[in-house]
């Protein structure tokens, strides 16, 4: 049985195949235009002297190899492409594929080097640490707020709302798509985990299945609505949506669906009660005017 379905048709077949045949008919047309011209001018102006004829067939000669190491040149970028994209886009899909490839290795290990370089940079240099969480997170929304340190994989699969707040240590695996809405609120040490791998030891083993190596998983998106607080130490695992306004215990291991706007807490994860306007601190009002809390 094949590891991957073989009758699933992935954007990057469509678009680097598409990038490769539109280069080779304007290669051919370059090269058809160059001889046609040379062979008129061969002809008309030069009444075949031996040496233009010597003259025009290195120049074509030339051309015809440029245009076939160009040909080289790009089908090896193609395939290496192709490949970074399909273990990609498998990877996102939630099918089996392997982290283990070389381009999509590279990129992970480039991620985490500028979370390295994020965990680096003092707080106090705001602009800095910007400008390096837009390299890490391109999707992330205006407010956003990151203690360090903080630590993804790939963060091309995360997009978050905006006002998001994370606490000391946050670890995002966003080996699937990870969605935070906005004004969402992280106490430190929460991790959302989408990774997923075989049960069976021998199956989640590093193996070389002679046609290389491979340490195959999958994994399961994570969605958090607008508006939710997980507390410290909360541990989200993959295939879990968490509703709108839901406000997570500290501590909890989330394992499944929470619904939007209420109290959840444990090990597993279970809503307690809905939150309601009893449980109102009027914030404003009670802060005004110094009152101390129930």
């Amino acid at each position: 049985m094949d590891k991957y379905p073989s009758d699933k048709t992935y954007p990057s077949d469509i678009f680097y195949s598409l990038a490769f045949k539109i280069f080779t008919a304007l290669a051919l047309a370059a090269f058809g235009i160059f001889a046609g011209s040379h062979i008129g001018s061969f002809a008309v102006l030069f009444q075949f002297n031996i040496r233009h004829v010597y003259l025009l067939s290195f120049a074509m000669a030339i051309s015809s190899l440029t245009i076939f190491f160009s040909g080289i040149i790009i089908i090896y970028i193609e395939n290496l492409l192709r490949g970074v994209m399909e273990e990609f886009e498998k990877m996102k899909s939630g099918l089996l594929y392997n982290p283990a490839e070389s381009g999509i290795a590279a990129k992970h290990n480039n991620i985490m080097a500028l979370c390295e370089k994020l965990n680096r940079v003092t707080i106090k240099n705001q602009p800095r640490r910007k400008k390096i969480l837009k390299k890490i997170i391109p999707s992330m929304g205006d407010g956003a707020f990151i203690v360090s340190p903080f630590n993804c994989e790939y963060g091309s699969n995360i997009k978050i709302g905006k006002n998001f707040f994370s606490n000391f240590n946050c670890i995002i695996l966003d080996v699937a798509p990870v969605t935070i809405g906005d004004n969402a609120m992280f106490g430190p040490h929460v991790t959302l985990a989408t990774p997923m791998h075989p049960l069976v030891a021998s199956e989640r083993a590093v193996q070389d299945y002679g046609d290389g190596i491979y340490d195959l998983e999958y994994a399961r998106p994570i969605t958090i609505g607008n508006g939710v607080w997980l507390a410290s130490n909360v541990t989200v695992v993959g295939g879990v949506t968490i509703g709108d306004e839901c406000v997570v215990g500290a501590g909890s291991v989330v394992t499944r669906d929470l619904p939007s706007g209420y109290l959840c807490m444990g090990t597993p994860c279970k809503p307690i009660r809905k939150i309601t306007d009893a449980d109102r601190l009027f914030v404003k009002e009670t802060y005004d005017a110094c009152r101390p809390l129930k």
